[in-house]
C-alpha cells in the first residue's frame, strides 16, 4: 500500500507534463497556421486581389517537414524562452534599423570635403603654376576651409544632396526588403519604430531644386 501511495503524486505530475506539452504544441501548431494565413493574405493584397476566406481546419496527416523539424526543437523550450528569443530578434532588427542619423551626416560631408579638396589640389597644380589656392587644411584640427568661391561652395552643395540622396535610396530600398522579409515570417510589415525613423528619413532628407 505504500508504493501506491507514493506512486500517486509521480503518476500525476507525468500526467500533468503529458497535458502541458500537448498544449504547447497545439499553440505551437496555431501558430504555425496563423502564420501561414497572413503570408498567403499579404501575397494575395501584394498581387491587388481580395483576400480569400479561409478556415483553421485539422490538417491532414503529412510527411514530416521542416516545421515539424522546428515544431520539435520548439518542445524544448519554454514559452517564456521562446518569448525572450523572439524579443531579443526583434530588438537586434530595431538597432539595425535605427542608424544614427547624425553620423550618417557627418560621414557624408567629411567625404564630400576630402574629395572637394583632391580635386582642387589637382587642379592647383596645372593652373597658374600651382599659385592658386582655394581650399586650405587647418594642420592642427584637420578641417577644411573655403575661400569665398561661389562656384566652390555650390558644388559642395551638390555634390553633398546627390551623395545624400543615393544614401537616402539605398536606406529606403534596404527596410522596404526588411519589411518584406518580416512579413514572410509571421512579424508583419514594418513595425512602428522602422516607421517612426523613416518618417525622420523624409523630414530630414533635403529636397533636390
Amino acid at each position: 500500500m505504500a508504493m501506491e501511495g507514493s506512486q500517486g503524486p509521480q503518476i500525476d505530475l507525468d500526467q500533468f507534463i503529458k497535458d502541458f506539452n500537448a498544449l504547447k504544441k497545439k499553440s505551437w501548431e496555431i501558430t504555425v497556421e496563423n502564420r501561414k494565413l497572413v503570408n498567403a493574405e499579404s501575397k494575395e493584397l501584394a498581387a491587388g486581389r481580395k483576400p480569400g476566406v479561409y478556415q483553421l481546419e485539422a490538417p491532414e496527416p503529412l510527411l514530416p517537414t521542416q516545421d515539424d523539424h522546428q515544431q520539435n526543437q520548439l518542445m524544448n523550450y519554454t514559452i517564456q524562452q521562446y518569448e525572450d528569443w523572439s524579443s531579443r530578434k526583434r530588438n537586434k532588427s530595431d538597432k539595425k534599423d535605427s542608424g544614427n542619423m547624425q553620423d550618417m551626416a557627418k560621414y557624408t560631408y567629411d567625404k564630400e570635403l576630402n574629395k572637394l579638396h583632391r580635386d582642387i589640389t589637382i587642379q592647383n597644380k596645372y593652373a597658374n603654376g600651382g599659385s592658386i589656392r582655394k581650399v586650405d587644411r587647418n594642420p592642427k584640427t584637420g578641417k577644411l576651409a573655403i575661400k569665398d568661391d561661389d562656384q566652390l561652395v555650390k558644388k559642395l552643395a551638390r555634390d553633398m544632396d546627390r551623395t545624400a540622396t543615393e544614401r537616402y535610396e539605398s536606406r529606403r530600398k534596404e527596410m522596404e526588403r526588411s519589411g518584406v522579409q518580416n512579413a514572410s515570417i509571421g512579424g508583419g510589415y514594418i513595425n512602428e519604430k522602422n516607421k517612426q525613423f523613416n518618417e525622420k528619413l523624409d523630414r530630414e532628407m533635403p529636397q533636390s531644386p
